[in-house]
């Protein structure tokens, strides 16, 4: 059963109180200061993505339509979407289409102008213009003979005058004395050619007059037959708000600037076709248009005059596949209509509409855009809007391109015939029927699932946002941390050794110290109050020595301690921010990661204080000097008479005395610096221990978002599918 907070519009509010409650109860609450940036970078984080949510629930509801159902023809520029939307207007009586029938009606009786007069008028216009050709060749041909008699009299006069020049000059004076009674051939011959010449350029005049009157008279009658026209063809332009095919473009990019709705009632059941612009124009202009229609409508059709699949792009410029996925991946029924380009009635002389070919690639089509849509998409219905435009139109301009291109489709076939051929009922029957019935139910169904996209887009980012950038680079960085503290173990473990190899060595240098020089003095047969004297004094100052030592030794292995920690240190960092780098390069979100992993461990200041530590437990302020005991070179009685009689025996128990002093004093030393070394061992490996927690800090905050994004995902996951029941 249907959820009732998901049956009206107001499933975007409920939604919307859904995504508000997620976020307060996923909020990061941390007092802690060093977890702040990190806390306050979640908390960003979870807050774009649930705006993003957000405004794009903002803008489905904006333009959600839930009481009537909505079909939107979208596709390429100049396709013939708006040819189609015409078509279906006329045939189903789409109201504003009959009112505005009903007034081109009306300005044709007003305007007295019919198909009929268009065409006389046109007629007159052309048999004028061929009058007036007609003429104007004639006269052409007519001149042509007048000036070629002309040049002729010329001729004719001008060797008349040369004869007649010729002979005066060659004649007698009694000759022309003669010529004044009785004039000879020559001279006649003169005068008859000068009057043919005069005769001939007269006549040239008088029919270049005429021809020019009836041409004046011929231009004057086309000049007012033109005028009447214009007047009528001014008289046409107020009726193209009214005529058929106002709506479909002129082959222009981007006719279609914005949507246009039109709305149906057919038998009670109500439906709106939106025109969308088209998506393959100058989409700046358009753009909010095309997503404003894709929300508002249930069903789409993709409109295409091509027969094959459409065609991807690249990085620069997206294809039409990547605009179809775009704009109707949340669409819950789409269809495509292939509208083949008919432009002659010879086109349609054939059986079939669409040729084997054509089936072919529609296939093709058909498994592309089931390929980017999945079930969703419906299939392809083929069909040709322009004839059956024409086909289905009554309220032509009289003067229009349209209204020729009809009549040439009429001679040859019929209305019924013309719209039988170009498929056109398969829209208009399923437009009227099967695609509206149970409305109420797609319309419920086409917006629940633009919000569950919605909801599954953010939900998706969520995903994988954890998927491949938090939850991987964790292990990675887990790993790199249990590297680095295997690195501290094994230091520490190391400078442990070394300390202690080194007092070692100092306590035998120690011994030897006292021993040589003791032995040799014994060699001399000193005697007992002086060994001791002297066995004290040298005891006391190689002491010293060894004091002396011990913290230089100390301070060395510790110094080199503190450079290996650092470099341990620094190489985790660059290790780690290098992993930042490349899980940000991952390229499956938009979302950087922006956690510090600089962990601000003041190495050289917690290894100094362990240091610092280690060297007062081995200077004389740290440990007291060591006394010998007059007791322990007090020999026994009888040890003593019996060395008053032997010297080598005496020498003997004097080295015993030595030796057995030495060693009293080396295990003394001995258990004192063990102490002091096994103090500074805790101090050393605490503060270790506290680097080591430092940097484990930085990966308990990529822990902690990834917590979060895994909560997030688990409540997105619940409300698409409670969008889904």
């Amino acid at each position: 059963m249907q959820n009732p907070q998901y049956s009206t519009h107001h499933i975007y509010q409920h939604i919307q109180g859904l995504i508000n409650n997620l976020l307060n109860d996923l909020k990061l609450e941390s007092n802690d200061v060093d977890t702040q940036d990190t806390t306050a970078y979640s908390q960003e984080l979870l807050n774009n993505l649930y705006n993003d949510i957000s405004n794009k629930l903002v803008e489905l509801e904006k333009h959600a339509e839930w009481n009537t159902f909505t079909i939107a023809l979208y596709g390429e520029t100049n396709a013939g979407k708006s040819t189609i939307i015409e078509t279906l207007r006329i045939l189903l009586g789409e109201e504003t289409k009959k009112q505005q029938q009903a007034q081109f009606a009306q300005w044709q009786q007003d305007a007295g102008i019919s198909v009929d007069s268009v065409d006389q008028a046109r007629q007159t216009i052309l048999f004028t213009e061929q009058q007036l050709e007609q003429q104007d060749l004639s006269w052409h041909h007519k001149q042509l003979q007048l000036k070629q008699q002309v040049s002729l009299c010329e001729q004719q006069h001008k060797d008349a005058q040369h004869i007649w020049t010729q002979l005066k000059q060659s004649v007698s004076l009694l000759q022309r004395f003669i010529w004044i009674f009785k004039t000879c051939a020559e001279a006649s011959a003169v005068k008859i050619t000068h009057a043919d010449l005069v005769n001939v350029n007269e006549a040239l005049t008088v029919q270049t007059q005429q021809h020019t009157n009836v041409r004046d008279s011929v231009a004057a009658d086309l000049k007012q037959i033109e005028a009447s026209y214009q007047d009528m063809a001014n008289k046409i332009k107020q009726a193209e708000p009214y005529a058929d095919g106002g709506i479909i473009g002129n082959g222009q990019s981007d006719f279609t600037l914005e949507t246009q709705s039109y709305s149906f009632n057919i038998n009670g059941c109500k439906f709106n076709l939106l025109d969308v612009p088209g998506i393959e124009g100058k989409e700046s202009k358009v753009t909010d248009a095309i997503w404003q229609a894709v929300h508002k409508a249930h069903a789409v059709f993709y409109i295409t005059s091509k027969a094959s699949a459409p065609q991807k792009g690249d990085d620069k410029n997206p294809g039409t596949v990547e605009k179809i996925k775009q704009h109707l991946d949340a669409q819950s029924e789409v269809w495509t209509i292939f509208n083949k380009r008919i432009q002659n009635p010879i086109q349609l002389e054939k059986d079939q509409l669409i040729s084997a070919g054509e089936l072919e690639s529609l296939a093709d089509l058909d498994a592309k855009m089931s390929e980017f849509l999945g079930d969703n998409y419906q299939k392809t219905l083929a069909l040709s809007a322009y004839p059956a435009f024409l086909a289905a139109a009554s309220c032509l301009l009289p003067d229009s391109r349209d209204r020729i291109v009809q009549k040439k489709f009429l001679t040859q076939f019929s209305v019924e015939q013309i719209l039988e051929k170009s498929n056109i009922s398969v829209l208009s029957n399923m437009f009227t029927q099967d695609l509206v019935d149970e409305f109420n139910v797609k319309i419920m169904r086409s917006n629940h699932r633009k919000a569950k996209m919605v909801v599954n887009a953010t939900r998706n980012n969520v995903v994988a946002l954890r998927r491949e950038k938090y939850a991987p680079l964790l292990i990675k960085l887990r790993d790199e941390l249990s590297a680095t503290n295997t690195e501290f173990t094994t230091s520490v473990k190391t400078l442990h050794v070394k300390l202690s190899n080194n007092t070692r060595e100092l306590i035998r240098v120690f011994e030897s110290s006292v021993r040589d020089p003791m032995y040799a003095k014994i060699e001399r047969d000193i005697s007992n109050d002086e060994l001791k004297q002297l066995l004290k004094n040298q005891i006391e100052q190689c002491q010293q020595d060894l004091i002396d030592k011990l913290p230089n030794m100390v301070s060395l292995e510790i110094n080199r301690f503190e450079t290996k920690i650092d470099d341990i240190v620094s190489r985790f960092e660059s290790h780690t921010n290098t992993l930042m780098a490349t899980f940000n390069n991952i390229d499956s979100t938009n979302i950087e990661l922006d956690i510090n992993i600089d962990n601000g461990i003041n190495v050289w200041g917690i290894v100094g204080a362990v240091g610092g530590g280690a060297l007062l437990m081995f200077t004389p302020m740290g440990w007291a000097l060591l006394a010998i005991s007059a007791s322990t070179l007090v020999f026994q009685a009888y040890k003593a008479l019996r060395s008053f009689f032997s010297n080598s025996y005496k020498f003997s128990q004097q080295r015993q005395s030595v030796e057995e002093n030495i060693d009293k004093i080396s295990d003394r030393i001995s258990v004192q610096i063990t102490g002091n070394l096994n103090s500074v061992m805790e101090d050393v490996e605490l503060n270790v221990k506290r680097i080591s927690d430092a940097m484990g800090h930085s990966i308990n905050s990529i822990e902690l978002i990834n917590k979060k994004l895994a909560e997030s995902q688990r409540e997105l996951d619940a409300l698409c599918l409670q969008l889904e029941n």
